[in-house]
């Protein structure tokens, strides 16, 4: 008997031992991911310092549109390089350093079809600065190559040219692997109308939905969609109103009613989003919500619909700008 409860008692532990080791392994990579989303506020303040707007090499409207890269590598062109904008009418006195770039060998082009843009990216060039009206910049956000890196598992089509998008380009990795979401304001005020209103919403899905439609993501390989019986999924992908979930996440609490985050306001002129431990983008599971009894609406539930919610989650969100 005595033998019995020795042995209890070191599984007793043992068992405190891992939740206390899981629990501080947690809290460094929590420390290190905010570390790098900070950086990258930083440098898209910066950015916009001098040059009037957060980075982001051809506007949001296009990717949401035609969505062949996402917000997050979008931006990290503009602010490391590696790839030159063209548009025959918007960018057109860029011709002639853009004509240079694409005939570099290692040079894909990507265009974004009927809106005229087109994007020609060269890995090897990645990380030496933008070049930004002819003129070339050090790079804004200079972090470690684990941070900055392609990343699997993004939902994607692949290009006539044999160049995949999504998974193909860098990202802001976090420190579980995972890509970080990044999403700029495309309108300079004004609440945070609804795609569905007709009006412009001032954050658009269409740059990110590779990350909150993935069926196997980042180095965890976790699926954010319930198309496999998932216990754990993202609420952007599920919720019934996904404009209105991603408003009730990004919006100021002071400003609105709690149910109606589409009238609020906006935290910032951008946002960061880390998935945070669980892989997961604001998981059913996570929150207020458990595997037993998941959660989807935080907007219009009574118990769940409110700002303060979010706060219980596990993902990270850095906010910038104004």
């Amino acid at each position: 008997i005595e033998l019995l409860v020795v042995i209890a008692i070191i599984v007793a532990l043992v068992g405190l031992l891992l939740v206390a080791l899981r629990s501080a392994q947690n809290a460094g990579s929590n420390a290190k991911t905010l570390s790098s989303m900070k950086a990258f506020s930083n440098a898209a303040e910066q950015f916009n310092l001098e040059h009037g707007r957060y980075p982001g090499l051809v506007p949001d409207d296009v990717l949401a549109a035609n969505p062949l890269i996402t917000t997050t590598q979008n931006a990290l062109f503009d602010l490391m390089g590696g790839a030159q904008a063209f548009h025959p009418v918007l960018r057109q006195k860029n011709q002639n350093q853009y004509t240079a770039f694409v005939a570099l060998p290692g040079t894909k082009v990507i265009s974004f079809g009927s809106s005229g843009w087109s994007v020609a990216y060269n890995p090897d060039r990645f990380g030496e600065g933008p070049i930004i009206d002819g003129k070339n910049y050090e790079p804004y956000l200079s972090v470690d190559d684990n941070v900055v890196r392609p990343v699997s598992g993004q939902l994607a089509n692949v290009l006539s040219n044999g160049l995949p998008t999504g998974s193909a380009f860098p990202d802001l990795i976090d420190a579980w692997g995972q890509p970080i979401i990044y999403i700029r304001r495309v309108r300079g005020s004004g609440v945070l109308v609804s795609e569905d209103a007709g009006d412009r919403p001032q954050f658009l899905f269409a740059g990110f939905d590779q990350y909150v439609k993935s069926t196997e993501l980042g180095e965890l390989g976790y699926s954010q969609t319930d198309s496999n019986g998932e216990v754990e999924y993202s609420i952007l992908n599920a919720a019934s109103d996904r404009a209105a979930t991603l408003a009730q996440i990004i919006r100021n609490p002071a400003v609105g009613e709690p149910m109606d985050p589409l009238s609020g306001a906006a935290r910032g002129g951008f946002v960061l989003i880390s998935a945070g431990a669980d892989g997961v983008y604001f998981s059913i599971s996570d929150g207020p919500g458990t595997r037993e009894m998941p959660v989807v609406d935080i907007v219009s539930d009574a118990e769940t619909g409110n700002p303060k919610v979010v706060e219980g989650y596990d993902d990270i969100l850095v906010f910038g700008g104004s």
